[in-house]
């Protein structure tokens, strides 16, 4: 009969014998990521060295510098340029395609080639004068065709300049050159005591000689502005309610004409006000330039329609 004591040690021999047990298990499930490790171990250790390699030789020919270059490409296209140009770009993105594959047929570019060539060699090139030039015309069959040539496009530039339609920067048509509405003369006045009246901005009198809606894009000095008027002009344009951001950029544009002599564009407004292009489109949605120049009762910008 065993002794407690022998009791003791063999229950604890058959703990030890489960335990190694378990061990073993472990370690066989263990066994197979070790061998894998040992095999992807080289293996990894070529594609780093190739992958590393191949980032130094894209980094080298200036792959990585062109990526920064492209996202600051992003990032002006989309600090200068509304939504809304991007829309009209996609709706017109077939005829886009169109004129550039007609533009890059063969028998253009050679034509391209042949103009480089001579602006390439001018020095071959000898003057003309008036009768040696209509003997050129007279003679050589080439010139004749060009001249021809030259002449067709002219006739298509300009009945497709008679086709196409004025648009404004809002996207509204213009009145045709034809049908222009007359400024009617401003009214002259005088007040009681004998000063000159202040002069209220020209209207535009309609076709059937009923006043219309007033000229926007003449200036009204600074004794005549006042924030009423730029109010009223804004009702007009569509906007209901100016806050201090519009009137510090209304102001600000009028502060730039006083002293330049001439309107801000939107590069200018943005340099000058320090906001972004994305911020005054937020402000003034259509035409930020031209409308902003409305409100300010300045001239519209150069380059506006």
């Amino acid at each position: 009969m065993q002794t407690p004591q022998e009791e003791r040690l063999a229950a604890v021999e058959e703990k030890l014998d489960r335990i190694s047990g378990q061990l073993q298990t472990l370690l066989d499930a263990q066994r197979p990521f070790a061998e894998l490790a040992a095999e992807m171990g080289p293996i990894a250790s070529e594609v780093m060295s190739t992958s590393v390699d191949q980032l130094a030789h894209l980094e080298e020919r200036g792959y990585f510098a062109f990526a920064r270059e492209i996202k600051y490409l992003l990032e002006r296209i989309v600090e200068d340029y509304h939504p809304g140009d991007l829309h009209e770009l996609a709706d017109n993105a077939a005829n886009i395609l169109d004129t550039v594959k007609a533009a890059t047929q063969p028998s253009v570019m050679a034509a391209l080639r042949d103009a480089v060539e001579a602006f390439e060699d001018p020095r071959r090139l000898k003057p003309l004068g008036v009768f040696g030039a209509y003997r050129k015309i007279r003679k050589d069959k080439n010139v004749q065709r060009g001249l021809a040539f030259a002449l067709d496009l002219l006739g298509r530039v300009g009945r497709a300049t008679a086709r196409a339609p004025r648009m404004s920067r809002n996207g509204t048509a213009l009145p045709s050159a034809t049908s222009r509405p007359r400024l009617s003369p401003p009214a002259r006045s005088s007040s009681k005591n004998g000063a000159p009246a202040k002069s209220s901005p020209p209207v535009v009198a309609s076709s059937n000689g009923a006043p219309a809606t007033p000229d926007l894009h003449t200036f009204v000095p600074d004794d005549e502005w006042s924030r009423e008027l730029a109010v009223s002009r804004a009702e007009m344009l569509g906007i209901v309610e100016l806050s201090e951001e519009h009137w510090k950029l209304v102001e600000c544009v009028r502060l730039e004409y006083t002293k330049a002599g001439s309107t801000p564009n939107i590069r200018k407004i943005t340099h000058i006000s320090g906001l972004t292009t994305r911020e005054v489109y937020t402000l003034f949605p259509k035409a930020p330039g031209l409308t902003v120049a409305c409100i300010a009762c300045v001239p519209k910008p150069v380059g506006c329609l």
